[in-house]
């Protein structure tokens, strides 16, 4: 939120941009610090309101004074304080000083009950209670914003290991730590030596959140911690951090997603996505191929859960495809191996020597599968981001494409593959990196003009992808946020 005591209210565009770069700054430290809590394998990001072009959202509003209980009884009583699963963490930039002389102030509750993802939800008002935090002009580009974010979602309990009386804690250089003692009752006396600092400070990652991981800020908990049996920030009891998401739209046209599906605790960074139909209800549900492991993970339905299916298939270096390989109803895996240009399909989704395995590409090729002539049976095909080229087989050998033609911009696009007219014949689109756009094309081979051509989500979705996600027959985009 953007609040000022000017009229009228709203930002400048330079202001409104400079808001924006510095909540992208504090979700990079976010998503820094989980994972390094988490030895790489639990990356969390701030849940943040955007429009439908996929920039942060701006509320702006008249304050005159900026006073800080006056400006959360406005946030109140101008956009609500829901409750529950509704509930909403604000933080306002406010473009001048605080009477008090003050960088930033927040609302906040002391409660260290812990609570859980899929119980509890009102066990700890974090978890449930709308709150509210301020930064001053002063300090917007200082690591304040973060501070007063955090002291909304219930950093630091008193109880908590390292805290002072005041919701900060004692241990040094760290975002929810200062000398906040001015009565001379602290527990312990401020240190700024008792953290590790060489070479972290100084790195761009700047001062950490929860310099040891056992005050309030932790993405995995180990066992007997203070973290593990009471209220976590960085544990999915939070519902305002949110793990890697799957991102998907019932169109293809512009505009936010219609689910939004989070990865769970188990699923690890550099995971790549992955569609299909895996029980054959008409509905594409979600997965995806970790490569450290060579395994594939998948789930029936478009719903937080574990896999419904676990299984080795592959190697570090491979690409997961997916399709229906012999007309049976039922999508199962396969991999792309770029170094030998070679595919490895299997008719089912479980450990096993594959079905089909036939060179086809080059080194460097991306794939791509799909029902190219409507015969009921997906066959592969390569996107050679070398040349912009699609090579499309009717068949699932060696051999010579079916189709070859150009569609897309070398490096910068990412390959996708549907039915995005029901008319049974899958055609080709791009995702392009640089802008957010998708460019869908009705025709094999694909040409002029573009029959689709939008945006969907923010910039770095790496990892698109696509499916039927409403039974409807037409497939639309979706994408991992990366």
């Amino acid at each position: 939120m953007y609040a000022t005591a000017a009229i009228p209210s709203t930002p400048t565009p330079e202001k409104a941009a400079a808001i924006r770069s510095y909540v992208r700054r504090m979700n990079a430290k976010v998503v820094s610090e989980s994972l390094r809590s988490s030895d790489g394998s639990r990356e969390l990001r701030m849940r943040v309101d955007c429009e439908a072009s996929g920039a942060i959202r701006i509320y702006s509003f008249q304050h005159s004074t900026g006073q800080k209980d006056s400006l959360f009884t406005t946030v109140d009583n101008l956009f609500g304080a829901p409750s529950g699963s509704d509930s909403v963490k604000n933080l306002i930039f406010y473009d001048g000083p605080d009477p008090e002389g003050y960088g930033g102030w927040a609302q906040r509750n002391n409660s260290s009950i812990k609570s859980t993802a899929d119980g509890g939800l009102y066990s700890n008002p974090n978890r449930y209670q709308s709150m509210s935090g301020v930064v001053y002009e002063c300090c917007w580009a200082r690591h304040t914003t973060l501070h007063e974010f955090f002291h909304t979602m219930g950093a630091v309990s008193s109880q908590a290991p390292y805290s002072t009386f005041n919701g900060h804690c004692w241990t040094g250089i760290d975002v929810m730590c200062y000398d906040d003692d001015k009565k001379g009752e602290d527990k312990v006396e401020y240190s700024e030596s008792f953290c590790p600092g060489p070479g972290y400070y100084d790195s761009p990652i700047g001062v950490p959140l929860d310099c040891n991981y056992d005050t309030y800020f932790d993405a995995i908990a180990e066992s007997g911690e203070y973290l593990k049996s009471n209220w976590n920030v960085g544990e999915p009891e939070n519902p305002f951090l949110l793990p890697r998401q799957y991102v998907l739209r019932d169109t293809n046209s512009t505009g936010l997603p219609d689910y939004a599906v989070n990865l769970t605790a188990q699923d690890f960074s550099g995971a790549r996505p992955i569609s299909g139909d895996w029980n054959g209800d008409g509905i594409d549900s979600l997965g995806f191929y970790r490569p450290s492991n060579g395994a594939f993970y998948l789930r029936n339905s478009l719903s937080l859960g574990g896999s419904d299916y676990a299984f080795a298939f592959g190697n570090s270096e491979d690409l997961p495809v997916a399709g229906d390989w012999n007309e049976d109803g039922i999508d199962t895996i396969g991999v792309y191996r770029p170094s030998n240009g070679s595919f490895y399909l299997s008719n089912s989704n479980n450990t096993g020597c594959c079905s089909y395995q036939f060179a086809y590409g080059n080194n460097g090729d991306l794939p791509v599968a799909g029902d190219w002539n409507n015969s009921g049976t997906d066959t592969v095909g390569v996107y050679r981001p070398s040349t912009g080229q699609f090579f499309l087989s009717n068949v699932n050998a060696a051999g010579p494409p079916a189709f070859s033609f150009a569609f897309g911009n070398s490096y910068d696009d990412l390959p996708v593959a549907g039915d995005w007219d029901e008319n049974g014949f899958f055609s080709v689109g791009v995702y392009r990196q640089s802008t957010g756009e998708w460019f869908l094309d009705n025709e094999v081979p694909g040409d002029q003009p573009i029959s689709y051509n939008f945006k969907f989500g923010t910039l770095g979705h790496t990892f698109p992808l696509v499916g039927d996600w409403n039974n409807s027959g037409t497939d639309t985009p979706g994408a991992m946020w990366p």
